[in-house]
């Protein structure tokens, strides 16, 4: 029933929007009004914090004119389920634990978010940091240290295009060149903790089997 009255208010959306579209035209045609790509950009935002519920089910993300992305939540959980379906996190996984660096990291969320996300870029970092010593290498970016990691088969294709993009959208939330909600940061928060634990894990089973061919 519920969707069946989200596709009868998209249909209504869609005539109001293209209604609104076609006077705002017919204005400028005619000298009226001049509209720009900030007020398109303006307008479009306005009808979207109304049809966002309904919206986010279908669209990904919003990119304005000015290069702010308005970023919607199912792309964070798109990768999240890549990563459960690669073997790189799982569901069970908790996080970090309460105290400690996690703690830390939950408390820096909690009064700024922005800070929150940038301990947890720190956090991956540092743990594909050790991976690349553990490896013998080092690179100018993280970026091409996950590559370099690919190439050493210490991180499979399937895990560096998932850090790829989990590091990409955490440093344009931290910029602020994307824009998502205080929801849609907490599920990246969680998301970067889960990762976070998954190279924890994959850093230990290095070390043991570069023990075990020593020994």
């Amino acid at each position: 029933m519920r969707k069946k009255l989200n596709r009868s208010f998209l249909i209504l959306v869609k005539f109001a929007v293209s209604l609104v579209l076609i006077i705002l035209g017919l204005l400028e045609a005619f000298s009226i009004i001049r509209i720009d790509a900030g007020t398109l950009a303006l307008l479009g935002l306005a009808i979207a914090l109304w049809t966002f519920p309904y919206l986010r089910e279908s669209i990904r993300s919003i990119e304005l004119p000015n290069g702010i992305k308005l970023e919607l939540k199912p792309v964070i959980e798109d990768i999240k389920q890549r990563a459960i379906a690669s073997g790189f996190i799982s569901e069970s996984h908790v996080g970090l634990g309460g105290g400690g660096e996690s703690g830390f990291s939950h408390g820096l969320f909690s009064r700024d978010p922005k800070l929150g996300l940038a301990s947890i870029r720190i956090g991956l970092e540092k743990q594909l940091t050790e991976l690349g010593k553990l490896a013998e290498m080092s690179y100018a970016t993280v970026y091409g240290l996950i590559e370099g990691l690919v190439h050493r088969q210490f991180l499979s294709r399937d895990e560096a295009t998932i850090l790829d993009k989990s590091l990409s959208i955490l440093d344009e939330s931290i910029r602020g060149s994307r824009i998502i909600s205080i929801d849609d940061a907490w599920a990246l928060f969680l998301l970067g903790e889960k990762l976070e634990v998954g190279l924890i894990k994959n850093l230990q089973l290095r070390k043991e089997i570069l023990a075990a061919g020593i020994g």
